[in-house]
């Protein structure tokens, strides 16, 4: 008799949980916003904020799983990829992240360090928009690139429907 308690309590537990689940996808889905930052550097954090002076909220993650999907929550409007720091390993890492990306999510890559042509293989395989050398200096520019991305993928997105 025990084992079938048991079994039914465990039945009913595994129903509640998948009904919790449902519901949770369900729900309606946040437009997007705003700009994500997949970056170990606070400094660079601040330098893109000051950087956007505002046109966008920016968000900051590193670059791992658990903090890269809270931070899709709502789902952003273009994706930065900071090189600082890449090597084999964490390139591997850092494509299978982004599988988890909102689809059509510009990804702007801002290189800094090393070599540039360096990184033009990371670019293909994270299947990037652009590619920039991140200078300070050129802010306006930067700021004028994101809205340009963002716009442009937004008229994709809404002529697709």
């Amino acid at each position: 008799m025990a084992p079938r308690v048991e079994e039914a309590r465990r039945h009913w537990e595994d129903r509640a949980e998948l009904r919790a689940r449902a519901e949770e996808a369900a729900k309606p889905k946040q437009p997007p916003e705003g700009v994500l930052l997949v970056s170990r550097d606070g400094e660079l954090v601040l330098e893109v904020a000051s950087a956007l002076e505002g046109l966008h909220t920016l968000r900051a993650t590193p670059p791992v799983m658990g903090p890269f999907k809270e931070a899709l929550e709502p789902p952003p409007l273009l994706l930065l990829v900071d090189t600082v720091g890449i090597d084999g390993e964490e390139r591997h890492r850092l494509r299978g992240l982004l599988e988890a990306q909102p689809p059509g999510c510009p990804i702007l890559v801002l290189g800094r360090g090393g070599d540039p042509e360096a990184w033009r293989p990371l670019v293909t395989e994270l299947k990037a928009h652009l590619y920039i050398t991140w200078n300070l200096a050129q802010v306006s520019f930067f700021r004028r690139l994101v809205q340009g991305l963002i716009l442009r993928h937004g008229r994709r997105q809404a002529a697709a429907l």
